[in-house]
């Protein structure tokens, strides 16, 4: 029985000692691969207080006297008091939320610091701990305040991870689920070891702690958790009008913002092109699109494949136009490792492209009957002048006619009477003949300068 208890003894030790360099190791590696800021800060100061629990949780349980046990739990207890304010923190940074006012911060930090203050003066009132003693402690109502307090913190966290998490491409969503589980089942178990549910003579909840570190490093290494991309940045990936799809060489789809397929569908379920497709034969107005757009995945290292496709909107009998274009993703060696698809909803485009159209035929047609108008008007005009150069030749013509035919009388009669004046009468009448013809001559030009055929 003896040795039973030993192995149990040594083999909870093992997993506790594990647990502590294994989350050293993530520490570092997080600290390596990751660009820094406040989500990285917060996350390792998670895991820093989860190595510190741990660690003294060992020291704990080897303390060879209440003395001893005591100090090392007044140091565990950074820990324990703290994690769920640390937690929380970390899934607002997570979330992309602005850092809390000064207030705002010094209220949540109020409860853990009133709860390792009451941790360190608990031989003053023993309202924390009723009894304590090297291998046995009995909780007073502060204790059980604080695991309620933390449960808060968590859940408050849980909230943000899930919060709007439709909106989120497949690895975001997979994060916050490795995430939730990672912060939420240890402090289950410690709950429930705590009230007597799970009756067992040691922290149950440290001992399942690679548990949590496990799901944690899924997130960090295959869900791309601080790599590639910024959190602030992947909001705006997620969140931008245009759809991308990016698909592995074996067809799995490796990522999306969900933001613009939300218009159309439900993808939660698809984790292959193939799912895809299968939702698109529901709302894709023409069949051979879905063929066209399969055919792009095929699309050559250097080359891009773009085409059209019409999408029916949810609860509606509209269809939008989507413009599509594929393109290779090559890894470093110049292997094609991916195909990326973006998506452009045109029908605004084409709505307002149409409409010009209409406009530009409206604006053709008003045009030609304008057109039409100012040649009536030139007619009118040409006819108008035509007509006041006949009437101002003729006025001139008959003017000058009736003077030198008065003038000719003259002559006639001077010849008769005085034939040394016929010559003077004679030169007068030939100049008021010549002015008459100059006067004619000038109005047929002035009116030729003004575009009149004559």
């Amino acid at each position: 029985m003896e040795g039973i208890e030993l192995y149990k003894n040594t083999m909870i030790t093992f997993a506790l000692i594990f647990s502590a360099a294994y989350m050293i190791v993530l520490g570092i590696v997080i600290r390596v691969k990751s660009q820094g800021g406040a989500i990285v800060r917060w996350f390792l100061c998670i895991v820093f207080v989860m190595w510190l629990w741990t660690t003294f949780y060992i020291f704990e349980r080897v303390a060879p006297s209440v003395d001893i046990r005591w100090i090392i739990c007044c140091v565990e207890y950074v820990a324990i008091c703290y994690l769920g304010f640390f937690a929380y923190m970390f899934s607002r940074s997570y979330r992309g939320l602005k850092a809390p006012s000064r207030l705002k911060l010094i209220a949540l930090l109020t409860p853990p610091t009133f709860f390792y203050l009451s941790v360190l003066t608990n031989p003053l009132h023993h309202q924390f701990y009723r009894s304590f003693t090297v291998q046995t402690e009995v909780y007073g109502p502060l204790c059980w305040a604080l695991i309620y307090v933390t449960l808060l913190y968590y859940l408050g966290g849980v909230y943000h991870f899930i919060r709007k998490s439709r909106y989120r491409s497949i690895y975001r969503r997979r994060q916050m689920v490795y995430f939730t589980a990672a912060i939420i089942v240890p402090i289950m178990i410690h709950i429930l070891n705590t009230i007597g549910i799970i009756n067992l003579d040691f922290n149950i909840s440290l001992v399942v702690m690679p548990y949590s570190l496990f799901l944690i490093t899924i997130s960090v290494l295959k869900h791309k958790f601080l790599d590639i991309l910024p959190h602030a940045l992947l909001d705006v990936v997620e969140f931008i009008d245009d759809g991308f799809m990016v698909i592995n060489v074996e067809h799995h789809i490796e990522d999306y913002n969900a933001l613009f397929f939300n218009r159309f569908m439900d993808m939660n379920h698809c984790e292959k092109m193939e799912d895809v497709m299968n939702v698109f034969a529901d709302i894709v107005k023409d069949s051979e699109d879905l063929d066209n757009l399969m055919v792009a995945l095929k699309v050559s290292k250097k080359d891009h494949i773009s085409g059209e496709i019409s999408f029916k909107k949810k609860q509606s009998e509209t269809f939008l136009n989507i413009q599509y274009t594929a393109k290779a993703i090559n890894d470093l060696y110049g292997s094609k490792i991916a195909t990326i698809i973006t998506f452009h909803d045109i029908t605004e485009i084409q709505n307002l492209y149409l409409a010009l159209e209409s406009k530009k035929k409206e604006l053709m047609q008003a045009k030609e009957r304008l057109e039409e108008h100012i040649a009536s008007i030139q007619q009118l005009t040409i006819e108008q002048e035509r007509n006041k150069l006949m009437s101002e030749v003729h006025d001139t013509l008959g003017h000058s006619m009736t003077e030198v035919l008065a003038l000719l009388e003259k002559c006639d009669l001077v010849l008769e009477q005085d034939p040394f004046q016929f010559e003077a009468v004679l030169e007068e009448t030939i100049v008021r003949a010549r002015k008459g013809l100059s006067e004619i001559r000038s109005a047929v030009s002035r009116f030729k300068k003004m575009g009149v055929e004559i």
